[in-house]
């Protein structure tokens, strides 16, 4: 259900614009890990119903959240992804935490201004 909300609070983003002067405030990292994963839920799509490519779902939300796109965005995810938790667990543990048992029906906007 959370992957699901992620990808409802994306699609939101991407129809906002670069002119509305939003930024991310979290990482890098966790952005990449939240896109690939709204990725490979595969319900975002373009005019033709194709699913969208995780690079096109990367440069469209860093351009609107004015964030530099990494050299490797995959690599960016696969070890936000591998996170362990120790320190700080992956992002969509924590997304599913502040939507489950916070009760925060937007959290990822929590990370932009």
């Amino acid at each position: 259900m959370a992957i699901n909300r992620l990808a409802e609070e994306t699609k939101l983003l991407l129809r906002q614009s670069e002119r509305e002067n939003l930024h991310w405030k979290g990482t890098r990292l966790d952005l990449m890990e939240a896109l690939y994963e709204v990725y490979l839920n595969g319900s975002i799509r373009d005019d033709m119903g194709q699913p969208l490519p995780f690079m096109s779902l990367v440069r469209q939300a860093c351009t609107i959240l004015h964030v530099a796109v990494p050299r490797n965005p995959y690599d960016c995810a696969r070890r936000g992804m591998q996170r362990k938790g120790l320190i700080r667990p992956n992002y969509l543990d924590r997304y599913q935490y502040l939507f489950a048992v916070m009760g925060n029906q937007e959290p990822l906007w929590e990370e932009i201004y």
